[in-house]
């Protein structure tokens, strides 16, 4: 699961970036704290489905894009959580 924390704190980071959005701006949106945000952008925990929705309408985009990995990296996170294809 860290493999996932830290794929979409670091999405995030990049969309906030790219948008110009602090954390603070992005905590405002979504009612919650920027210590909140910081801990998504960190991968230290990650936000509830309702929340990813939110921050996905907010950067127009969807939640395949903010979770994307490549297959290669599925692969590998299959193997690590014992997945079978």
């Amino acid at each position: 699961m860290d493999k996932l924390r830290s794929g979409f704190g670091e999405m995030l980071r990049i969309a906030m970036r790219e948008n110009n959005v602090t954390q603070e701006m992005l905590a405002k949106y979504l009612y919650t704290t920027q210590q909140t945000v910081s801990r998504w952008c960190k991968g230290i925990c990650e936000p509830d489905l309702v929340t990813l929705m939110r921050i996905c309408s907010y950067f127009g985009t969807t939640p395949d894009e903010m979770l994307s990995y490549s297959e290669t990296e599925m692969e590998k996170l299959r193997e690590e959580l014992n997945y079978d294809k």
